[in-house]
């Protein structure tokens, strides 16, 4: 009975160990399952906090993208409705894009010309060497602009202004050339009619001018030699008549001098007319001695001192581009009196690589910007024009210290 009883105790003593051992490791397994879990939500949350960067990170991408695609087909569809001319080629030249403007304006489709060279719309207006240019420039890395005459598919030429830009990567090689172009067929057309027009009414100018320098030819040799030879004669016979015997009255005499005298300063006056219409040196002697003796006349007149360096010209210039520079002289000595308020002038002529070069210089006030471009300065236009119609060059401008320097030059 003792015996089992002590069993019993020594049993249950084990059993409460075995219970207090397994509190133990329930506990213990407990705080293992507290650490675990967490730590899964630390992790969780550095999951979550992650995928949400990345999600976030996407999204950004995903909106970029749609922004650039959106970007890229607002910039298609600028190339497919621009009135300009668009075309892209490779870096050999072979076509990869034509735009529809392309296609409206060359008769050629994408289809047609992709795989093509711009070759195809070539007019043949143009040289090699013209060409070559062409492709040194954008070869280079350079821009080209020019206006090109190519050719429509119905064979019909037009004007094409055109800019070729050279396209790069991102290792700035260059993989691609893009051409835009307007085209100026209407403009170009208008130009040429226009200049047809100029060329017209400088040739209607310029035979006019021959028609009124011959004008004043007849009319200054009608003055000289039959007005001329009248007064003479009126001259020559007042002389006689106031040598008769019954004419020798002091005031008779007297009235016939005065009527000579009036007679011999009428006749110097029409002299002097006749040489204003058309100097008889100019054309017995030439360009620079009518120069000279018209600057001679100008410095006797006005009394402004005058330098001259004029050389001796060739006989065999032309009469008509003679009569131009030596009229244009005339004009510009008008001006130096009305305007210039100088007292000094210095004339240049000479011949330097086949043209007459007449230089003028004048050391008053100085030509201003605004009469240079007033509307009203009809007497510089109408010089410029007369050196225009000989294909001469006239040039006019204000010294830096004072005064006016004027410059014509005309093909011999």
């Amino acid at each position: 009975m003792a015996i089992a009883n002590v069993r019993d105790i020594t049993e249950q003593k084990n059993n409460e160990k075995a219970l207090l051992k397994s509190n133990i490791n329930f506990k213990k397994l407990t705080l293992d399952l507290k650490v675990l879990n967490d730590n899964l939500n630390i992790l969780v949350k550095e999951r979550t906090k992650g995928l949400n960067k990345a999600y976030q990170k996407l999204k950004n991408e995903v909106e970029e993208r749609s922004k650039v695609q959106e970007y890229a087909r607002k910039l298609s569809s600028v190339v497919e409705q621009t009135a300009d001319i668009v075309m892209m080629t490779n870096l050999d030249g072979i076509i990869e894009y034509v735009n529809p403007s392309f296609e409206s304006l060359t008769g050629y489709t994408l289809k047609e010309a992709a795989g093509q060279t711009p070759r195809i719309i070539k007019s043949g207006s143009h040289d090699h060497s013209f060409y070559k240019e062409l492709w040194e420039t954008i070869l280079s890395g350079k821009v080209y602009r020019g206006i090109l005459t190519n050719k429509k598919a119905s064979g019909d030429l037009f004007f094409e202004e055109k800019t070729i830009t050279p396209l790069r990567d991102t290792n700035e090689n260059i993989t691609h050339f893009v051409s835009t172009g307007k085209d100026v067929t209407e403009r170009i057309k208008s130009e040429e009619n226009l200049e047809n027009h100029r060329v017209k009414l400088r040739a209607l100018a310029s035979r006019l001018e021959g028609i009124r320098e011959e004008e004043k030819i007849n009319i200054a040799r009608k003055i000289h030699d039959e007005l001329g030879h009248a007064l003479t004669e009126i001259q020559f016979d007042l002389q006689n008549l106031g040598r008769l015997p019954e004419l020798q009255k002091i005031e008779i005499r007297d009235e016939l001098n005065s009527i000579a005298d009036q007679a011999h300063q009428t006749l110097e006056t029409l002299k002097r007319i006749a040489a204003d219409l058309r100097p008889g040196v100019l054309d017995k002697l030439g360009l620079d001695a009518a120069i000279e003796w018209q600057l001679n006349q100008f410095q006797t007149r006005t009394k402004i001192k005058c330098k001259k360096y004029i050389d001796d010209l060739p006989a065999e210039i032309n009469s008509h581009k003679s009569t131009t520079v030596f009229r244009i002289f005339q004009e510009i000595l008008t001006n130096i009196i009305r305007h210039s308020q100088a007292d000094e002038v210095t004339v240049t002529l000479t011949i330097d690589h086949n043209h007459i070069v007449l230089t003028v210089k004048d050391n008053g006030i100085g030509i201003t910007k605004d009469d240079l471009e007033s509307v009203d300065s009809l007497g510089l236009l109408g010089m410029q024009e007369r050196a225009n119609m000989t294909g001469g060059d006239f040039k006019i401008a204000r010294l830096k210290k004072g005064g006016t320097k004027v410059e014509i030059s005309i093909p011999v």
